[in-house]
């Protein structure tokens, strides 16, 4: 649909970004300057007045796969009801970066376990594995879980047992394994309403370290649901706070993107526990703005 035949329907609409309708191959400095708007509308990515959460939810994933060819999962739970969307929600993905959240909290149970402490190092570890979504600092954690690669791999798999999930199984290091937007709900779900294993501390610790700056994220927390602590993106009739996000992005081996976001909002006082996973864009940019669309559909339809 153009903008002139969207205008002639009266249908609200909103411009798919012109980096995802660049081809896989296409050349890097085509894609850094494909950054506004196409001339193609999308009434999917804009929340119609008629459609609940769910019907607004489902439109969004068939008109990406429909217009784009991307594959997003979706979960989204007021946790004040317990209702839960869930569109997609079978559908394997990448867990790329959103497994540092699962590292995290595998070091910090091995912590407790212990009875250590958390000295300064491991919190400025922690902050640049979070925050920051550093490899580095991702690489030294997962390499304290265990004496070597596979024992620090079972560590791994202990978490993901422990928080339940039933389609998440890492291979061998962290990142690779694919994950469900289902089971990264109950990663997020244990930030909100930790565990024993967890506990309230550690997850207040990981909850601050998601938490974007409003107005001044990190690069790895500007996009996905990192948005929703932008002021002067969010809707004008919502007020959002309690921003917290973790993102994810991996180019395939196809040459397509896996770009991921989890975390949790409040948003006109109701408290939300978001999951977003897509695989299929041709450029990281279209990726992250097609993830800031969908995040703005939650927010737009509270």
């Amino acid at each position: 649909m153009t903008t002139e035949q969207a205008e002639e329907t009266g249908v609200e609409y909103r411009m798919i970004p012109s980096a995802c309708l660049l081809e896989t191959s296409a050349a890097d400095a085509d894609v850094e300057q494909a950054t506004a708007d196409s001339d193609v509308s999308a009434p999917w990515l804009a929340a119609q007045p008629e459609d609940d959460m769910q019907a607004t939810l489902d439109k969004a994933v068939e008109g990406a796969r429909a217009d784009l060819g991307i594959e997003v999962g979706v979960a989204v739970r007021n946790r004040d009801t317990g209702e839960t969307v869930l569109v997609n929600d079978q559908r394997s993905a990448s867990a790329a970066s959103l497994s540092k959240v699962v590292v995290a909290m595998s070091f910090l149970r091995q912590q407790d376990a212990a009875g250590q402490e958390l000295p300064a190092g491991d919190r400025a570890l922690l902050a640049d594995s979070i925050s920051k979504s550093g490899n580095e600092s991702t690489a030294v954690l997962f390499g304290r879980l265990g004496p070597d690669d596979a024992a620090a791999t079972d560590a791994l798999a202990d978490t993901y047992d422990l928080l339940g999930t039933e389609d998440t199984v890492p291979e061998l290091g962290w990142g690779a394994e694919s994950t469900t937007v289902s089971d990264q709900l109950k990663v997020v779900d244990a930030l909100a309403d930790p565990p024993d294993w967890l506990g309230a501390e550690d997850a207040a610790l990981l909850r601050s370290l998601m938490s974007p700056t409003p107005g001044y994220p990190s690069y790895s927390q500007g996009f996905g649901l990192g948005v929703l602590a932008n002021p002067a993106v969010v809707p004008e009739s919502s007020v959002v706070e309690g921003v917290t996000v973790k993102n994810g992005w991996l180019a395939e081996d196809d040459g397509q993107w896996s770009v991921s976001t989890i975390g949790q909002a409040r948003v006109d006082g109701t408290p939300y526990e978001i999951v977003f996973t897509t695989h299929g864009a041709p450029n990281s940019p279209c990726g992250f703005t097609l993830l800031d669309d969908l995040t703005l559909l939650v927010a737009d339809k509270e």
